[in-house]
């Protein structure tokens, strides 16, 4: 009989010690964290694009296509609205444009010197309707799902 109590306490034992380790509970936030160790957040897998521009295959000739494209269309914009100025003149702005996940753009910033804003006094409101009249764009796509993406770009104002 104590033989018999003896066994069932080291089976009772050993069932339980080895339930910790054979029914372990996985951490979902482990999973989570090991795909956010591996995803790069700060790259795209297909930048957004405008109508011009969709048709292209490569990734970056699609990112060079719609910069040119976007410079291209903000240029008209600003030679059809701005007036001449008489001096020789030449600086650089930086538009932050926001591309939502649904392809609709809107200005975030607008870094210009203090001569640009002397010189071209309605040139943020001229960049505000350009950047607004741009069609719906193709959204960039990370991980096969559109995403908001944001990108600065340079524009290079000149007079000679």
């Amino acid at each position: 009989m104590k033989l018999k109590l003896f066994f069932l306490i080291v089976l009772l034992f050993f069932t339980v010690s080895c339930k910790k380790y054979l029914f372990k509970k996985s951490d979902d936030n482990s999973l989570t964290k090991t795909e956010d160790d591996t995803i790069n957040y700060s790259s795209l897998d297909a930048y957004p694009l405008l109508p011009e521009c969709v048709n292209i295959t490569n990734r970056i000739l699609q990112k060079d296509c719609f910069y040119k494209q976007l410079t291209s269309r903000i240029q008209i914009t600003l030679n059809e609205n701005l007036i001449e100025i008489n001096q020789n003149f030449q600086d650089t702005i930086w538009v932050k444009i926001n591309v939502n996940s649904l392809g609709k753009t809107r200005v975030k910033t607008i870094i210009v010197s203090d001569a640009v804003k002397e010189y071209l006094p309605k040139l943020d409101s001229v960049l505000y309707v350009s950047i607004g009249k741009l069609p719906i764009l193709k959204p960039a796509i990370k991980l096969g799902i559109p995403v908001t993406s944001e990108f600065s770009l340079p524009i290079l104002l000149q007079n000679n």
